[in-house]
């Protein structure tokens, strides 16, 4: 468990921590276990992923809210 994750979790800046409008969607959507995320795609040269890996993205929270994720 990472507890300095889970120390910041509630005051994180989505738009702090994604590169993009769509990665920012979709950790929104993880971190509020939205039921109609059934599938997740990760990659840096795919456009058609759900979350495209581009400079500034911290993938450490990312794998947070998948952990913590629910519905996923």
């Amino acid at each position: 468990m990472n507890y300095q994750h889970d120390a910041l979790a509630a005051g994180v800046r989505i738009k702090d921590i994604a590169s993009t409008a769509s990665n920012r969607a979709l950790l929104h959507r993880l971190k509020n276990n939205d039921p109609g995320l059934t599938h997740l795609s990760i990659d840096d040269l795919e456009d058609d992923a759900l979350f495209q890996v581009r400079e500034g993205d911290d993938l450490g929270w990312l794998g947070y809210f998948i952990g913590r994720n629910e519905t996923l």
